[in-house]
């Protein structure tokens, strides 16, 4: 994912662990601490504080006091291998950017900035562009100069994203390419026909999963009710991952662009170490775009990289 991308990056001159423990020992200036948000969704003492303004590249900063939430209504379990399918597009912006500050932390506490990453969205016709990029801030970007940059491209249409270009760049290694053959529903990376695996329809990559996920939602499919469980695949390195994704329900969220209502869904398979692990907030009054992405260590670590949105997006 890109956020594990920036700090797989970041680990070879300070390595995760090293952070991690730094982050649960070390206080704010202000002497507080910042605790992650529980699966409810709610601060510290059940209290929400306004959202810090946004401090530029180079300067410590504070995540916002995470989310107030309502208990989400039961609802009966759907069955997890159903992959919700778009029978129609809805409205989309042409364009928009989606700008984040990311922090790195562990289970219980987090609150070192070590990043800001953008998220870019175009489409003309049938067909779309994603890109993103995330650079190192503060004392990290003095030993990180580089970026690590994603793409993904394809066709917009009845079915949502559907991907034909992933590509990623981390630093200065080589750029990592994987092409969706859709007419043979193969994968190939790096353009090696050797290295292909087989995708079945609605797959996605690490990029699009995000804004797919968002699409389905504002469609109303009933697999994205709160309380309820599907599989969406997701293209990996080599091979299809099938993550679990269940919809917590409807959350308060803070974010240094203010205050949203949002829908969380989180992404997990158990038994699976290596399957994905993340939770998004989606916003309904920004077309269920993402305004939070939290982003686990695999192989069950308590390490999170957590992006929150930096400001509301224009044109959306």
């Amino acid at each position: 994912s890109l956020l594990a991308g920036v700090l797989g990056r970041i680990a070879p001159v300070a390595s995760l662990a090293g952070l991690s423990a730094a982050v649960s020992g070390t206080a704010l200036a202000d002497g507080s601490r910042v605790a992650d948000t529980s699966a409810a969704g709610k601060p510290p003492g059940g209290s929400r504080s306004p959202a810090p303004a946004p401090t530029g590249a180079g300067t410590s900063s504070r995540p916002p006091q995470g989310a107030s939430s309502a208990a989400a209504p039961s609802a009966p379990q759907a069955d997890p291998h159903r992959m919700p399918m778009l029978t129609t597009l809805p409205p989309l912006a042409d364009a928009f950017a989606l700008d984040f500050d990311v922090y790195y932390g562990n289970g219980s506490v987090r609150g070192v900035h070590v990043a800001q990453a953008v998220y870019r969205f175009r489409r003309q016709g049938g067909q779309y562009h994603l890109d993103t990029e995330a650079q190192a801030t503060g004392v990290l970007a003095v030993f990180y100069s580089g970026t690590l940059q994603q793409s993904s491209s394809g066709t917009l249409g009845e079915q949502g994203f559907v991907p034909h270009r992933y590509t990623e760049k981390r630093g200065k290694r080589p750029q990592r390419q994987f092409e969706f053959d859709n007419t043979r529903r193969r994968i190939r990376l790096d353009g090696n026909d050797g290295a292909a695996y087989p995708f079945p329809a609605g797959t996605q990559d690490r990029l699009s999963i995000f804004f797919q996920l968002g699409l389905l939602a504002r469609n109303g499919d009933p697999a994205l009710q709160p309380g309820r469980q599907f599989v969406l695949p997701l293209a990996g390195s080599h091979r299809v991952d099938e993550p679990f994704f269940r919809v917590i329900g409807k959350v308060t969220l803070e974010t240094n662009a203010g205050p949203f209502e949002t829908l969380r869904i989180a992404a997990h398979k158990p038994g699976d170490p290596d399957a994905p692990r993340f939770d998004l907030w989606l916003a309904p009054s920004l077309q269920m775009l993402p305004v939070r992405i939290r982003v686990h260590e695999k192989s069950g670590g308590s390490a999170i990289v957590d992006q929150l949105l930096r400001r509301k997006p224009e044109g959306v």
